[in-house]
């Protein structure tokens, strides 16, 4: 279940999210553990998976269920700067305020990887650290992956 994201394959090509966003695939022998996986380099566009794999055991004539956290949108690497050309702290989160939920995590040097971004938040994203909101930044317009990393400045 990829929360409504269409066209998402499961298990090698062996099954493909429905536009509802679920896939039926059968699983290997009873008791025993099985991965199962979804092909992150068949991805559609603009799709990022959280955690691809999980490995279940089930009982005979068991269904099993796996909730796979997706995001859809635009993704975009980029180097974020403060107001004092510092870089924010390794960890520091980038959320959108229109959903709350965790679009990238700041690495080394302020080095962002931001995936899901709707067109509606590209101009409103926060940084945030300490448990507090620091400052905001707004993304380029067109801004993709094969630009290369972009300069984020962070007001």
């Amino acid at each position: 279940d990829t929360g409504g994201v269409a066209g998402v394959p499961v298990n090698s090509g062996n099954g493909v999210t429905n536009r509802f966003g679920i896939a039926v695939v059968s699983a290997g022998s009873s008791y025993r553990p099985g991965d199962s996986s979804v092909d992150v380099s068949a991805l559609p566009a603009g799709v990022d998976v959280t955690d691809p794999v999980v490995s279940q055991v089930l009982t005979e004539g068991a269904v099993g269920y796996w909730p796979v956290q997706t995001s859809r949108g635009e993704q975009v690497l980029g180097h974020i700067r403060l107001a004092d050309g510092k870089s924010p702290p390794f960890g520091a989160q980038v959320v959108p305020e229109k959903t709350g939920k965790t679009a990238g995590m700041v690495g080394d040097n302020g080095l962002v990887y931001l995936t899901g971004i709707d067109a509606s938040e590209r101009n409103a994203l926060v940084v945030t650290w300490n448990g507090r909101t620091q400052c905001r930044l707004s993304l380029p317009e067109n801004a993709n992956l094969s630009q290369g990393a972009l300069l984020l400045p962070c007001r």
